[in-house]
């Protein structure tokens, strides 16, 4: 029988890459890749693919030279927006297990090894052959890491474990990238990514859940900072019934993700949109309210 000094040496050698997409990041880069390499779990090589930056993004990256090997830069030409930077650092992981990283959180120091513990678990139990996603939830920080609130989830209403279900995976997703860790087999599923996509976090959790499962952990293990550069957030969430009925931003993206969503699964004819449609209604019962999923299902049926 394995002891147990055999089991924690043996979890150690275990190789974890970090895909990093970073664009003008130069205010918070430093902090989240000092938070990395202060991880509990330190066998893992970080991919940084940069859009281009303008600002001392890349030369702040540099500046961790003395980690050699650990920190690759991978590309530093324009590739045009986050979900083909992340595309583009995807393709130069190697390792059996990946994760992404943000250019602006703190990952508590055990995010490494609570997500690695569970997706070898799940493994034990199923085969690494089998797709593997495993997400957690976020805590809510400000700029200066001051905090907002201890759960993401709890702050903007949504319940994590909607996101384990196929028919809402299909078409909306509150999987958040920079929480995930996958195995080889899920990444082999996604990539190349087909176009277009609603986001990139989506698009691996979408796909791993149809080809095997997702796993929720339900505590936070990153500090998600929250600022005016954020390509997406979380404060949003919390405006209230009133500011969210006038909101015609809100309105706008429903409609960019209907569409998108009609073009993504190919529901161009009648037939296919009226199948489509009775998925998005099936899953109204999993979601936190019906009055999303409504207005959804009301512009993906004139505009999608």
């Amino acid at each position: 029988m394995q002891n147990k000094v055999e089991f924690f040496k043996e979890k150690s050698d275990v190789a974890v890459d970090i895909v990093m997409a970073t664009y003008n990041g130069e205010k918070f880069i430093a902090q989240q890749i000092e938070s990395i390499l202060a991880q509990d779990h330190d066998n893992f090589t970080i991919y940084i693919s940069d859009d281009g930056s303008t600002d001392q993004t890349v030369e702040i990256i540099k500046s961790f030279s003395e980690y050699g090997s650990k920190i690759k830069i991978v590309n530093t030409e324009r590739v045009g927006g986050v979900m083909k930077n992340f595309e583009k650092a995807l393709t130069y992981s190697k390792a059996d297990y990946i994760m992404l990283s943000d250019q602006d959180d703190v990952w508590y120091k055990n995010k490494i090894q609570t997500s690695l513990d569970c997706i070898l678990k799940e493994e034990n139990c199923a085969s690494k052959k089998v797709p593997l996603m495993v997400y957690t939830d976020l805590e809510l920080v400000d700029e200066n890491l001051s905090l907002i609130d201890e759960s993401f989830y709890h702050a903007s209403g949504l319940n994590p474990y909607r996101n384990l279900i196929i028919d809402n995976l299909l078409w909306m997703n509150s999987v958040w990238g920079c929480t995930i860790l996958l195995n080889r087999a899920a990444l082999s599923t996604c990539l190349p990514f087909k176009y277009p996509l609603m986001m990139h976090d989506h698009w691996l959790a979408m796909n791993t859940l149809k080809n095997g499962k997702l796993v929720y952990i339900d505590k936070p293990l990153i500090k998600y900072r929250q600022h005016s550069s954020n390509v997406l957030g979380g404060v949003g969430y919390q405006q209230s019934f009133i500011k969210r009925l006038f909101d015609v931003k809100l309105y706008k993206n429903i409609i960019s993700k209907a569409k998108t969503v009609s073009k993504m699964h190919q529901t161009n004819t009648t037939a296919k949109k009226i199948i489509f449609s009775k998925i998005i209604i099936r899953s109204i019962k999993n979601c936190e309210t019906k009055k999303y999923p409504l207005i959804f299902l009301f512009f993906y049926l004139i505009l999608g």
